[in-house]
């Protein structure tokens, strides 16, 4: 088995923020009106509130090498921050977005580890979601 890839370079850009203003939750409704002698039946599905909130998305650029062959990887990251006020200073909202960035990538890393197949494991273990 080869060792692991060895990362050798790692840039996380600024973020790219943008505020999204609450959305109000609205029922499941059917609107039927006539126009010129057609009925019109229009219908709209319910729609979940959404607070306030920021989103903070950040590129993220990596070189890796393994057995001395280099591979770029580049890909982005959306972060949310709940926010209220659309006047919250940048580098704060920023600050708050870039610190779930490992998290984050830790939870993905274990949920892709988690789905790998055992060397060891039979055929039928192999695709099975481990029990919590």
């Amino acid at each position: 088995m080869s060792p692991a890839p060895a990362l050798k370079e790692a840039v996380v850009t600024n973020g790219t923020i943008v505020f999204r203003r609450a959305v109000p939750s609205k029922a499941e409704s059917t609107e039927t009106t006539h126009q010129n002698g057609v009925t019109v039946n229009v219908h709209s599905q319910a729609v979940a509130e959404l607070p306030s909130h920021y989103e903070v998305v950040f590129a993220v650029n990596s070189m890796f090498e393994q057995d001395g062959i280099e591979t770029a990887n580049f890909f982005s990251l959306s972060t949310c921050i709940l926010e209220t006020s659309d006047h919250a200073p940048y580098r704060e909202i920023e600050d708050k977005g870039a610190r779930q960035i490992a998290p984050m990538l830790r939870a993905l890393a274990d949920t892709i580890e988690a789905d790998l197949p055992s060397c060891d494991a039979d055929e039928t273990t192999i695709g099975a979601r481990p029990s919590s």
